[in-house]
């Protein structure tokens, strides 16, 4: 669409060019960023930390399960001689396949649970997780989020 005005000021032309005629293309990219800004911040918002100590109270996980979301954070707390793994349900004490696991690493010194590892959750599937420190799986030091 051509819109031809006439004046003697172009700066008052241009000024009335724009509000006659907004760009339609600008205004709709930016409802698409805004629009998106929206759905990050309500994502974020609803975002949760959980906490989990592991082997405080000797061969367990507290809480023993959790609920998560996808955007939530995990924070395992590290005691002395403990650690944490993915496994699968369907093969316990053993570690997870390829990727889509976690592992802490193995610490000497975890400095009575300020030692932490974090895991971002990505996905609201069931995960199981255990301590692989000699037999602590084999004698019930297991745990995971969203199970069935």
């Amino acid at each position: 669409m051509d819109v031809s005005l006439s004046c003697r000021r172009p700066w008052k032309c241009s000024k009335s060019l724009s509000t006659i005629h907004p760009n339609p293309t600008a205004r709709s990219k930016f409802t698409m960023y805004t629009a998106a800004v929206l759905l990050l911040a309500a994502a974020l918002a609803t975002a949760e930390v959980h906490t989990v100590d592991v082997g405080e109270g000797g061969l367990v996980f507290e809480p023993q399960t959790l609920t998560v979301k996808t955007g939530d954070t995990v924070i395992f707390h590290l005691y002395p001689r403990h650690n944490v793994m993915t496994g699968p349900f369907s093969s316990p004490c053993t570690p997870t396949d390829g990727d889509g696991g976690f592992y802490s690493g193995e610490f000497d010194d975890t400095d009575d649970g300020e030692k932490k590892f974090v895991v971002n959750v990505t996905s609201e599937d069931a995960a199981y997780y255990y301590c692989s420190v000699q037999r602590h799986c084999q004698n019930g030091m297991v745990g995971g989020w969203n199970l069935p």
